[in-house]
């Protein structure tokens, strides 16, 4: 390139380095993200911990229906169902996690649904709807959040009941018969007290052809509901009962086989095996936050959860 050309192309470059600018900060400013990586909120900026988050606009950018749909979006995390049952996650964490969702095993990943740690990989596939926001932590986490945290933690935290009165509603439907009804309704029944609730139905036939079976499978039929209730008795202390429950019944999560020769499509399996996956999950939890002054807070979390699974 000669010199007049190198010259024109700076000038042409500085000309344009203001609008480049101006329009980064008038359209591309990121908003401030808070996240309790350290059991206390402070900004994702200024966390000395490896975390991702991701807020209810960027989880619904990116179309994360799970946590397993979150996981594929972060850096050295490995998300996957285990084989024959949609509600089990199975992920690794810098090469760290457990495949095996057996009763008697702990996992090396730990998932928690706003604090309440979930024991079993079996349902901790948590469907993203109504959710302020999903923190994955990287290990090892044991010192904030106790054992079976070596390769680190998920925290799904849900939306709190807010101060004012308003409803939405989502019905979507696709291919294969797949039907999505979401609602939510916020209530604010006084100054202080607060109502939520929210429901999520799921369904859809198999999308798989068992070329043994002669059947289709990895069908979906999912229920879930979650209801909370917020107290504000002063300006320093909040109180929170929530109450969830969800059920899941379908014909497995099958693998492609590729031996002794790979199927015709990503969508045909041979397996002589007919898979079906039930689950249930409920559970129930009181947390209380007192700040006791600008930099002293006390949290109490009291919680009861049932799970149960049926594979075979």
């Amino acid at each position: 390139m000669s010199r007049t050309n190198q010259t024109i192309a700076l000038a042409l470059g500085l000309l344009a380095t203001p609008l480049v600018v101006q329009a980064q900060q008038g359209n591309l400013a990121l908003e401030e993200v808070t996240v309790t990586a350290e059991r206390r909120e402070s900004s994702l900026q200024d966390v000395p911990v490896a975390v991702s988050a991701f807020d209810e606009n960027e989880i619904e950018r990116r179309q994360a229906f799970n946590v397993k749909d979150v996981v594929n979006s972060v850096p050295n995390l490995v998300g996957v169902n285990n084989v024959g049952q949609g509600t089990a996650t199975t992920v690794f964490l810098r090469g760290v996690g457990t495949t095996e969702s057996i009763v008697t095993v702990d996992t090396a990943m730990g998932f928690y649904l706003d604090d309440v740690y979930i024991a079993r990989q079996g349902v901790n596939n948590f469907s993203l709807y109504d959710v302020e926001r999903v923190e994955v932590l990287r290990g090892p986490q044991g010192t904030l959040y106790g054992r079976n945290t070596n390769a680190g933690a998920i925290n799904v935290i849900t939306t709190k009941p807010q101060d004012e009165t308003y409803f939405t509603g989502e019905l979507s439907f696709g291919e294969f018969d797949r039907l999505n009804i979401k609602g939510m309704a916020n209530v604010a029944v006084q100054d202080n007290l607060f109502f939520r609730i929210n429901a999520l139905s799921q369904t859809g036939d198999g999308y798989i052809d068992n070329l043994t079976l002669n059947k289709e499978v990895n069908d979906r039929d999912f229920l879930g509901w979650r209801a909370g209730l917020r107290w504000l008795p002063t300006d320093d202390v909040e109180v929170i009962f929530t109450a969830d429950g969800s059920e899941s019944d379908e014909n497995g999560v099958y693998g492609v086989n590729f031996f002794p020769q790979p199927p015709a499509n990503i969508f045909s399996v041979v397996s002589p095996v007919d898979n079906t996956n039930k689950s249930e999950t409920d559970g129930v939890a009181l947390t209380v936050n007192w700040d006791l002054n600008d930099n002293l807070s006390l949290q109490s979390i009291t919680s009861l959860r049932n799970n149960y699974q049926r594979w075979t």
